[in-house]
């Protein structure tokens, strides 16, 4: 799962991958559409609410199990 912020705008969402497709989700939870990858879906969320998304940082966060 990936959560996409926007620093120029009020919106959020999250891109879901499931079973090899990325769900793009609004931050209701309402699925916008599918995309190939994580940057295409936040573009593709971005373009939602009517901005462009140029450019798009990914930051990778992972938990560490001890």
């Amino acid at each position: 799962m990936g959560l996409v912020t926007c620093g120029a705008a009020d919106f959020s969402g999250s891109i879901v991958r499931e079973d090899g497709a990325y769900l793009v989700e609004t931050e209701s939870g309402e699925v916008i559409g599918r995309a190939r990858s994580y940057r295409a879906g936040a573009e593709r969320l971005a373009r939602h609410h009517g901005f462009r998304a140029d450019p798009v940082e990914i930051e990778h966060e992972r938990e560490v199990y001890a």
